[in-house]
């Protein structure tokens, strides 16, 4: 060992998937990371300092959540087109950006991340995917489509596009939904009150006549005494499902499982399955547009739309077995039938790079349509479901109380 060497610390995947952690000794950081793509390993991380492997110490951060947002991911990918549309370079243009985020944000962290990675030689993709963040699905993907097509900026403007979507989406389900969560808060509230105060005491009166409880009272009443009961059991068991919850989020099983139940769902299933398909047609099109072949673009490309995993997986096998796109497409039922003809169309005439513009604007008219029509109906749902519930409780207590009245009289 060279009295000038150092010791590294890394984490990276093999050829065959799996990633290992280990340390090497190495003149610098450029050298380190040449030893290890030298020897077959593509490097993940790289360190001066021992890299802590405890999942409470990575995957749950007491300081926040280490997931990028949809808006902090469209803050960043709509600069960082804008620069770079403007002839700046990917490094220069990363550098330009730190100065302006707000200090100490999971943005700025995020982007400085991306500069070291720069500066080790890697690209903007290997950089972001390497930054320690927890990144969207697609951004990784759609990064690499535009590298390798030549066509970063218009990726970049696609993914900020995407997240402002995503973002528009969610603040129309925020304001749609603000008067039934509070109508709902409000309902708890009530039923917690009748729970504890009102349904032992009418539970207790009923008894001692003799008479039969109410089962809406009597499930009130039991509910409120297993709680007062289980206090402390309670509050333990829910301290560790949210721990679970959170464990489960940083390694993406349980976004996966609530993705999965999403896209099941009638009215917004639909909705999320005409968004995940536009982004699919644009960066399968980013792809097919540098003559990149179908079998390396599609994992990509429905890696970046987050479909459900199980279907992805069939799909991708048919077209490596030489079946055609659209009839995989067809099989998997991830894309509406319209999309799915549009596509089979661009196969046969041999112009599906253009036909996929036509998919993406097609699927974003119509999500769009969906969004407007999802909107309309859940809050008016949401709240004939909470009306039901608080008036079946009110009825229930009411004619409780009438009983008790003709028992009087």
């Amino acid at each position: 060992m060279s009295a000038d060497a150092s010791t590294f610390y890394f984490r990276a995947g093999t050829p065959d998937g799996s990633v290992f952690a280990g340390q090497l000794s190495a003149l610098s950081a450029e050298d380190a990371l040449a030893q290890l793509k030298l020897r077959g390993f593509q490097p993940l991380r790289l360190d001066s300092k021992p890299i802590r492997q405890s999942w409470l110490d990575q995957e749950i951060s007491l300081g926040g959540s280490r997931r990028l947002s949809h808006l902090e991911c469209e803050a960043f990918c709509r600069e960082l087109a804008l620069l770079l549309r403007s002839g700046v370079t990917v490094s220069d243009a990363v550098a330009i950006m730190l100065p302006s985020l707000k200090p100490k944000s999971r943005l700025k962290a995020f982007v400085e991340a991306v500069r070291h990675g720069l500066r080790l030689g890697r690209s903007l993709s290997e950089a972001a995917s390497t930054a320690g963040v927890t990144l969207p699905n697609d951004l990784v993907p759609v990064l690499r489509a535009g590298e390798t097509s030549g066509s970063l900026p218009t990726a970049l403007a696609m993914l900020a596009e995407s997240y402002a979507e995503a973002n528009r989406f969610a603040r129309t389900y925020t304001s749609a939904l603000a008067y039934p969560a509070l109508l709902l808060c409000v309902s708890l509230l009530v039923l917690g009150l009748i729970a504890f105060f009102v349904a032992p005491s009418l539970t207790e009166l009923f008894t001692s006549m003799e008479r039969p409880v109410p089962l809406a009272l009597a499930a009130l009443s039991g509910t409120a005494g297993f709680i007062s009961s289980n206090l402390v059991s309670l509050g333990v068991a829910m301290a560790l499902v949210f721990v679970l919850i959170g464990a489960g989020s940083a390694t993406g099983s349980v976004r996966r499982l609530t993705h999965q139940v999403l896209f099941g769902l009638p009215v917004i299933g639909s909705a999320l399955r005409w968004s995940a398909s536009r982004r699919f047609a644009a960066t399968l099109r980013l792809y097919l547009a540098s003559n990149v072949p179908m079998a390396l673009a599609l994992p990509n490309a429905l890696t970046s739309a987050g479909f459900p995993a199980g279907p992805e997986r069939t799909l991708t096998e048919r077209v490596r077995a030489g079946g055609k796109l659209a009839d995989s497409l067809r099989a998997s039922g991830l894309l509406p039938a319209k999309l799915t003809h549009l596509i089979a169309m661009g196969e046969s005439s041999g112009r599906l790079v253009e036909v996929l513009d036509a998919v993406v604007s097609e699927a974003k008219a119509r999500f769009e349509q969906r969004m407007a029509l999802t909107t309309a109906l859940l809050a008016p749902a949401l709240i004939l479901i909470v009306g039901a519930l608080i008036g079946l409780v009110i009825f229930s207590v009411f004619s409780a109380l009438l009983d008790i009245n003709e028992l009087t009289f």
